[in-house]
């Protein structure tokens, strides 16, 4: 799973917008999907909807019914129960055309939240945050710029299961490339975009103002898209 949001990474931000067939190539390898993509310059765009989502989703199935980051944290919390766990995370700040926030609401009852997770052992925060958004919202994003850091003791948070843990979250600015329209996160459970006059609490303080600066909301689609 990580090579290949490596890969969606590194294609996308190197690439210019004709240039996406090239991430649907090597998409398509790395699952073994025979999707002919043919020679021309075609953007990942204008591949069918179902083959572009199919194979992002056929890939999480296969790579991570269990992922490094579960596995690891279910092992640490095997030692040292719900005690306070310090964990490196990545959030996403995602805007529509009108300048609006998006948000997750969990389906654990939590509320809302921007995407967001814990970064996999092995993962840079920039995979991690590419990976978080597909799979919590089915949108495809490029972390464009870090709108900031975050951590301290405002970033503590207990979980209905008892679980403490204090983040140290990479927030990112992210433009939207592609959109599959499923999320395969069951963690998810509806997506809305709020504006800044009507946003709910979040579980994390973040400042509400760093949503919508100028820099964070013009990050919304890729040129053509």
């Amino acid at each position: 799973m990580l090579r290949l949001f490596s890969l969606l990474q590194q294609a996308i931000v190197a690439a210019p917008p004709q240039a996406g067939s090239t991430i649907a190539r090597r998409a398509v390898e790395e699952t073994d999907a025979r999707i002919d993509v043919g020679r021309d310059h075609a953007s990942w765009r204008h591949l069918p909807n179902s083959s572009r989502c199919s194979t992002l989703a056929r890939y999480l199935m296969e790579s991570a019914p269990m992922s490094p980051m579960r596995s690891y944290l279910a092992e640490l919390r095997g030692l040292i129960g719900n005690r306070l766990l310090l964990l490196p995370s990545v959030a996403a700040v995602i805007h529509d055309h009108a300048g609006n926030l998006l948000l997750q609401e969990k389906s654990s009852g939590e509320g809302w939240s921007l995407p967001a997770g814990a970064i996999e052992p092995g993962e840079t925060p920039q995979e991690a945050v590419i990976r978080e958004v597909v799979e919590e919202t089915g949108l495809t994003v490029v972390p464009a710029t870090i709108l900031g850091v975050f951590g301290g003791r405002e970033f503590r948070y207990t979980y209905p299961n008892g679980d403490h843990v204090e983040y140290i979250v990479t927030l990112f600015g992210c433009r939207i490339v592609d959109d599959c329209g499923e999320w395969t996160d069951s963690e998810t459970r509806s997506l809305r975009y709020f504006g800044p006059d009507e946003m709910p609490p979040l579980a994390l303080p973040y400042p509400v103002s760093t949503f919508f600066s100028q820099g964070s909301n013009r990050l919304v689609r890729s040129p053509g898209r």
